[in-house]
């Protein structure tokens, strides 16, 4: 559909991707666990089950970890960096199964690789954008995510907008 509407597909190699998950994971509970601490500390019995869970993970994160993670982040961002010095956009799914009729739990699966195709562009700090692509069999709708460099937000919106202006959008 995108080489229908005009745009050159090209594939491109990011092996850094290996490391987002455990960075990722690894720099939210524990930035999580250091700004709630406090109130956790004071009025931890009010958390929900998920949330304790989670913070409970952060806890658990020690500072040379996190560090570990921040390189990770940059060795990630640097890998973007090199693929989108060859291509203007890179384009995928936004999530990795159709929509589910209620968000998955946490702990389950489908909960865990919910952020599977998001989280790197949140890790490194690229704009990404999510456009309608379609339905699944049970018409649920699907979607594509693109992402630009740093900075490209507003083309990346202008791509996003001739995507979905294309003929073919709608099918």
């Amino acid at each position: 559909m995108l080489a229908a509407a005009g745009f050159e597909l090209v594939e491109v190699d990011l092996p850094e991707l290996d490391l987002v998950d455990e960075a990722l994971g690894a720099i939210v509970l524990y930035e999580a666990w250091h700004a709630h601490r406090t109130r956790y500390e004071a009025e931890g019995d009010h958390y929900g089950d998920g949330t304790r869970a989670l913070l409970e993970l952060g806890a658990k994160i020690s500072d040379d970890d996190y560090r570990a993670a921040l390189a990770d982040r940059d060795r990630v961002t640097a890998g973007f960096e090199r693929a989108l010095a060859e291509v203007d956009v890179l384009a995928g799914p936004t999530v990795a199964y159709v929509a589910p009729p209620e968000d998955p739990p946490f702990g389950t699966p489908d909960g865990d690789v919910e952020a599977r195709f998001t989280g790197p562009y949140n890790l490194a700090g690229l704009p990404a954008v999510s456009v309608p692509c379609g339905e699944a069999e049970d018409g649920l709708p699907a979607g594509l995510q693109l992402a630009a460099a740093r900075g490209r937000d507003a083309f990346l919106l202008s791509v996003a907008a001739a995507y979905e202006e294309a003929p073919h959008a709608a099918a």
